[in-house]
Parts: structure tokens; C-alpha cells; sequence
């Protein structure tokens, strides 16, 4: 499991829910302006780089947590592929195992509706979140933009012994390696309160490890299990 990822992190639109003000472009602006700074003076500062993980956090002034953002690599992954692991949520269990439940709440045009269980090691209690997941797709370069929101109170009531996690800013940026476009660039945004009491300083050291971690569970089980059930498919 990789808990640190959810600490750190997990007016209506047509066809969609009350309340749910859709992927707008200031938005997707905000993703962009974060994805691409590195300014000190902005409060970035690097955590660890290696070959498939670069990761920065961002001190908010603000929030009791850290903004944490993730450079991933998915070498000899296309950006479909990356994109199944994470869309796919029946996919998603079978590698994402920190979550004991994940259930689509709510499907519409523009988004669904999402409860996430979050398994926490002993003794600290389970959370859980309930998010809203809206996408963008820029087919000129083949880019996939995902955007996780906090969905408001009232949704699915409150469970004994879980506490409520809130998202503050959680989103993915999957796009083709530029010198290799059956390899995948990935930008992870993490800005998730587990609440609770769980110190902040703890919750944003173990928060720094998760992307890279996250990154090799997924291409671990793409490489040793999907690929291999896919071929044996066709």
C-alpha cells in the first residue's frame, strides 16, 4: 500500500450533479500553472529524483498539507495504457490494492461520482473520500487530463470508525514521452487531508514517497500482469 498518497493527497452542468461545476479551464489552468513552476518563491522544493520518479512539494501557507507533484515515466507503457489502469476501476483494484472499495456512485457525461475505502496501517483508523473524477482530452497531442474534486457533504453518510478524508487538489496529467510516443510522461498533483490525528509532519514526509511508489505498482502490474493477459486474449 502506499498511504502517504491519500494523506497527502485522494451551480450544476448539464447531465450532471447539483452542485458539480464540471473541469472548467481555470481549472485545467491551475493544473498547468502548478504542473510547470518549480519556483522556491512559489514554495516548491525538490523531495527525490531518480529515472521514473522526480518528486516536488509545495509548502501552502494555507493548508495544513503539503501540495505534493510527482514526474513519472512509464517506459515501453503507451498513454492508453496508463490512462486503462487508472480509468478502469475494476482494473484499478487489482493493483491499487490500498483500496478495499471503490465504488462508482454516480456515471454522467461529464463525470462520475466516486467512494474510495483507504486501508490505513495499524492503529491508525480507515478513511475514506468521495470524490468527483472529470476528464479532458487534447487529441492534437494525445493528452489526458483528470481531475479529482472534493464532492460535498450528504453523498453516502458517515462510517463508524472511518474518518472523512477531504481533497483539496488531486489531478493526473498523462501525455506520450516526446522521444518515444509508445512511452508515457505522467504529472500527478497530491493534495489530499486525511484529518484526524495524524501529525502533518508525518502525513507530509511519508506523502513525498508515494508517487514514485504509486508509479511502480502500476507499471509493475501492466508489464507482469496485463500484458500478459491481454496477449494470451487475442
Amino acid at each position: 500500500g502506499y498511504p502517504g498518497l491519500y494523506i497527502a493527497i485522494m451551480a450544476g452542468v448539464e447531465g450532471g450533479a447539483p452542485g458539480y461545476k464540471g473541469f472548467s479551464d481555470e481549472d485545467l489552468q491551475k493544473i498547468l500553472h502548478e504542473e510547470t513552476c518549480t519556483s522556491e518563491e512559489e514554495g516548491w522544493s525538490l523531495c527525490s529524483k531518480t529515472e521514473t520518479a522526480e518528486v516536488w512539494k509545495k509548502h501552502s501557507p494555507n493548508e495544513a498539507v503539503h501540495l505534493i507533484k510527482g514526474f513519472l515515466y512509464f517506459p515501453g507503457i503507451p498513454p492508453e495504457g496508463v490512462v486503462k489502469m487508472i480509468h478502469d476501476l475494476e482494473l484499478r483494484k487489482r493493483w491499487d490494492t490500498q483500496f478495499p472499495v471503490i465504488d462508482v456512485l454516480e456515471e454522467h457525461p461529464t463525470h462520475r461520482v466516486v467512494y474510495w475505502l483507504v486501508s490505513m496501517p495499524t492503529p491508525v483508523l480507515n478513511r475514506d473520500i468521495v470524490q468527483y473524477i472529470a476528464e479532458k482530452r487534447d487529441e492534437s497531442t494525445n493528452t489526458t487530463y483528470i481531475l479529482y474534486s472534493n464532492a460535498p457533504e450528504g453523498i453516502v453518510p458517515h462510517k463508524f470508525g472511518v474518518i472523512r478524508a477531504a481533497t483539496i487538489l488531486s489531478a493526473s496529467i498523462v501525455r506520450p514521452d516526446p522521444t518515444d510516443p509508445l512511452s508515457t510522461r505522467m504529472t500527478v498533483l497530491l493534495q489530499n487531508d486525511a484529518k484526524g490525528l495524524i501529525p502533518k509532519f508525518i502525513a507530509n514526509s511519508v506523502s513525498a514517497k508515494a508517487p514514485g511508489q504509486w508509479r511502480d505498482n502500476l507499471y509493475n502490474f501492466y508489464v507482469n500482469v496485463y500484458s500478459n493477459e491481454a496477449g494470451s486474449a487475442v
